[in-house]
């Protein structure tokens, strides 16, 4: 057998990525997360893979700098976001990129919810405004204003008839009547000693409008949507509770947050008009905070802040079949860009962070010699571009952007890298096959069409 000399690299810790928010197209199994930097993925659950523990990242927009993605949602079988910058981004193309934007109240908007059918979009704002847009073809089209609170509005959530919409805010939620935005019931939740203020910070709205809120004293409260009363109030979690989601069929609920214990709480029939809730099952599938939850069908998806196993550095998507801890599948993507490069003629290796890359020259195998870190000089590197860009290289000194492709000559001696300012933006893969010759893979133009939504699919192509 050939003998190998190893070099065991400790130096280098890429920095974990959370999930913040997620939305799910079930039709299509397919998965949008956006993650602490504001970076936007886009994976396949539905494939025979993600049953395996390993769903297949299908496109990734960098982060950017001054972006914000606060909340995600899917409508119509296309994407959007919102954020801080106040705006609902609609996201086509094969890069994901922003391809409109409406702005919604002049405000920063928190949350982001689509009714059942696809057909509108409800944000709530920073001055307690929840705003629906109609989802056309030609894009959103403003519909409706609900009645104003006097907080901001951090969570909201359709009923699954589309009549109604649920609003969380600080210390109340309310119900307005989706076809007219009036107000049907607001209600003040209770405070913890000590605590000026009791934050909403996810709702559920049932079928028979029974309104399930996750607030920052760690409980997870039953309330009568029309009479604004409450059913039942359990103390499930020792910390805020982040996320809260339904069923189906409305029977069950998960909730989960700073504390990362997953609690399903099940509807038992009762002699009254209305049934009551217990808590069935206690499930610890995360060891940090948990953010994101969805359930679909017999999965429930959670995801939130892991990332503890030593070679894991991104966020675990945990897909809990049934909600039976033994039918768990766990899953850790992998960062879609290498993280480390080797440059074997240096010898050596390259480390790739957010927006910056790191040389390091290796000493020889055995030795007490530590890794040298070398700069762009050392090596003789420089701007390639045959027509660098006066306006980019003010940019550049301006802020860091983000890497999206790279790629690194056998010899250490060039180096090709795409980030998030190209111009062409459907590119997959970036290689290097020989002296001064690159592989780039591009995306079949039919795939780039079929993504674009049909405003821009119509001006750019003329097809509906």
């Amino acid at each position: 057998m050939t003998a190998f000399e190893t070099h065991t690299v400790r130096f280098f810790i890429p920095e974990a990525k959370a999930i913040h928010c997620a939305a799910l197209n079930a039709e299509a199994n397919k998965l949008a997360v956006s993650r602490s930097d504001n970076a936007v993925e886009l994976w396949d659950v539905g494939c025979v893979l993600a049953r395996r523990g390993a769903p297949v990242c299908q496109a990734r927009l960098p982060p950017a700098g001054g972006a914000s993605v606060e909340a995600l949602a899917w409508a119509a079988g296309r994407l959007f976001s919102t954020g801080l910058h106040g705006h609902v981004l609609e996201h086509g193309g094969h890069g994901l990129e922003a391809t409109a934007s409406t702005s919604v109240s002049g405000t920063a908007a928190w949350c982001l919810a689509a009714d059942p059918a696809g057909c509108r979009l409800a944000a709530g704002t920073e001055d307690g405004q929840v705003i629906v847009h109609a989802v056309t073809d030609e894009g959103l089209v403003f519909e409706r204003r609900m009645a104003k609170q006097e907080r901001r509005i951090l969570c909201v959530a359709w009923s699954p008839d589309g009549t109604h919409l649920a609003a969380g805010s600080v210390n109340a939620v309310c119900l307005h009547q989706a076809r007219t935005g009036a107000q049907v019931s607001r209600i003040t939740v209770g405070r913890q000693v000590g605590r000026k203020e009791t934050l909403v910070w996810s709702v559920a709205l049932l079928a028979d409008l029974t309104i399930v809120t996750g607030d920052s004293r760690g409980r997870v409260s039953f309330w009568n949507g029309p009479l604004g009363a409450l059913h039942t109030s359990l103390g499930s979690h020792r910390a805020d509770v982040l996320t809260v989601t339904s069923s189906a069929d409305g029977e069950r609920v998960f909730a989960a947050g700073v504390d990362p214990t997953v609690a399903r709480f099940e509807r038992i029939p009762s002699a009254r008009a209305t049934a009551g809730w217990v808590r069935s099952l206690r499930i610890q599938l995360h060891v940090r905070d948990v953010r994101v939850m969805i359930s679909t069908g017999d999965c429930l998806i959670s995801a939130g802040e892991n990332g503890v196993t030593p070679w894991v550095w991104t966020a675990d998507l945990v897909f809990d079949f049934q909600g039976n801890n033994k039918d768990t599948v766990r899953t850790s993507p992998l960062p879609q860009l290498g993280t480390v490069l080797p440059a074997p003629r240096l010898p050596g290796l390259v480390t790739v962070g957010d927006s910056e890359l790191r040389l390091w020259r290796l000493p020889a195998a055995g030795s007490d010699e530590q890794p040298d870190e070398l700069s762009a000089e050392d090596l003789g590197w420089a701007d390639g571009r045959e027509d660098p860009d006066e306006d980019d290289e003010e940019d550049e000194e301006q802020q860091s952007v983000a890497l999206d492709l790279l790629t690194l000559s056998a010899d250490g001696q060039r180096a090709a890298l795409a980030d998030r300012r190209r111009r062409y933006r459907h590119l997959l893969y970036l290689g290097s096959l020989a002296e001064r010759r690159l592989l780039a893979v591009e995306a079949p133009a039919a795939r780039v069409e079929q993504m674009l939504p049909p405003a821009l699919r119509r001006k750019r192509y003329g097809v509906a």
